[in-house]
C-alpha cells in the first residue's frame, strides 16, 4: 500500500512539472481521476459521463495534458485525433470500444473532421449513443460513441450544447526555466500510475457501480444534467481515497464540480446588457490611439478576449453568441463590405459605435 502511494505520489509530481494547469494541486488530481474512470467504463456501467475541456493560451502545455491523460489511460483505451486524422478513420477507430478519445488542438481542426466530432461529442455522453452515417450507395451503419472524451484548444467551447457536457479545466502560460524530470523520468513514473490505474479498474468496479448508485453520493446544491454525468466521476474519487488516503480526490472532484454548477447558475441568470457598455468603455480608454482618434475596428476574437479578462462568465460564451449580444446592445455592427482589413476576413471583424459607447446617458449628464 506504501509503495503504491508513493508511485501515485510521483505521478502527481511529474505530472505537475510536466503541465501547467491552473491550481495545478487539484487539477492534476483530477486529470488522474478522469483518467481512472476511463479505466472503469466499458459502456455498461453508466448512464452518461462527463467530458474535460483543456484550454488556455498556446503555451500554457495543453497537448502535453492531453498527452499524460492519454498515457496513463494507454494505447490500447485511447484514441488521439488531430488535426490530420479524417472522419473515416475516427469512425473507425472508436466505434462501440468506449475508448478515451483525446481532441488535440480543436480550435484548429478542419470543418469537415470539427463537425463530426461535434455530432458524435453531443449524443456520446450517453452509454449506447450512436452516430449513424452513409455506408455504399443506399446503405447506413451506426457507430458507438459513448465513451470519456477530452479536448484541448486555446478557447473555451463554443459550442452551447457541447459546453453543457462538459468540466473545464484552465491552464496558463507556463514560466518554466528548466526541465525537473526527462522524458525517460516521466514515461517510468506515468507508466507505473497507469498500472495502478489499470489494476484499480479490475478491482474496484464493483464497488464504483455500487457508489453510483448510490443517491446520496452527489454533493448538496449540485442538480441538472451536471449532476448526471458527475456521479460516475464522485464515486471514482471516493474508491480512489479508500485506496491511496491522503490525496483528497472525492473532495477536489466535488469542489470543482460545484464551481462548474455555480458558474453555470451565474451565466444562466447573466444579464449581459448592464455590462457591455461599461466594458466597451474600458477596452476604447486601453485601445491605440491613432490621428483618427481611437480605432473603432476590432476582430471578434479580440473583442471576446477582452471581455473574458474582464468577466470570467464571457469565457462561457459561444462566439456566434457574444457577437449576436454585441450587435444587439446597439454599440456594435459587422463588417460586411469585400474589401479585407488589415490583410483579414473583413466579417471576422467588428465596427464598434464609439459615440453610442461614449454617450451620457441623459438621466447622468443631468445629475452631473
Amino acid at each position: 500500500m506504501m509503495a503504491n502511494k508513493e508511485t501515485a505520489r510521483k505521478a502527481l509530481e511529474v505530472i505537475r512539472a510536466w503541465t501547467s494547469l491552473e491550481n495545478p494541486r487539484a487539477s492534476c488530481r483530477f486529470l488522474i481521476a478522469y483518467a481512472a474512470l476511463a479505466h472503469i467504463e466499458d459502456g455498461t456501467g453508466f448512464s452518461e459521463i462527463l467530458y474535460i475541456r483543456v484550454s488556455g493560451p498556446r503555451d500554457g502545455k495543453k497537448t502535453q495534458t492531453g498527452a499524460i491523460a492519454a498515457d496513463l489511460v494507454g494505447e490500447d483505451h485511447c484514441v488521439v485525433v488531430t488535426a490530420g486524422t479524417t472522419s473515416a478513420v475516427f469512425f473507425r477507430m472508436i466505434d462501440a470500444r468506449h475508448k478515451l478519445v483525446v481532441v488535440d488542438e480543436a480550435d484548429e481542426l478542419p470543418t469537415g473532421i470539427a463537425r463530426e466530432i461535434a455530432r458524435i461529442a453531443r449524443a456520446g455522453y450517453r452509454t449506447g449513443a450512436k452516430v449513424y452515417r452513409c455506408d455504399g450507395p443506399i446503405g447506413t451503419k451506426s457507430y458507438g460513441v459513448y465513451g470519456p472524451k477530452m479536448f484541448i484548444g486555446v478557447k473555451p467551447e463554443r459550442d452551447a450544447a457541447l459546453r453543457n457536457r462538459m468540466v473545464e479545466l484552465r491552464a496558463v502560460a507556463s514560466t518554466e526555466t528548466e526541465f525537473r524530470f526527462t522524458q525517460g523520468n516521466r514515461d517510468a513514473a506515468i507508466g507505473a500510475m497507469r498500472s495502478l490505474l489499470e489494476a484499480f479498474g479490475e478491482q474496484e468496479r464493483a464497488n464504483v457501480l455500487s457508489l453510483y448508485n448510490d443517491s446520496h453520493i452527489l454533493p448538496e446544491g449540485l442538480s441538472g444534467r451536471l449532476a448526471g454525468i458527475a456521479r460516475p466521476l464522485i464515486a471514482v474519487a471516493r474508491r480512489l481515497d479508500s485506496r491511496w488516503p491522503g490525496f483528497h480526490f472525492e473532495r477536489i472532484v466535488r469542489a470543482q464540480l460545484l464551481r462548474e454548477h455555480d458558474l453555470r447558475q451565474e451565466l444562466a441568470e447573466f444579464d449581459d446588457s448592464s455590462l457591455i457598455k461599461s466594458y466597451l468603455n474600458t477596452l476604447l480608454d486601453t485601445s491605440p490611439t491613432s490621428a483618427l482618434g481611437v480605432s473603432d475596428v476590432f476582430t471578434r476574437e479580440a473583442l471576446q478576449d477582452f471581455f473574458m479578462k474582464q468577466d470570467r462568465r464571457f469565457r462561457q460564451i459561444p462566439g456566434h453568441i457574444f457577437t449576436r449580444m454585441l450587435y444587439e446592445s446597439g454599440y456594435a455592427v459587422g463588417l460586411r463590405t469585400r474589401k479585407r482589413v488589415n490583410g483579414s476576413n473583413p466579417l471576422k471583424h467588428i465596427r464598434l459605435k464609439i459615440a453610442a459607447i461614449r454617450k451620457v446617458p441623459f438621466q447622468e449628464a443631468s445629475r452631473d
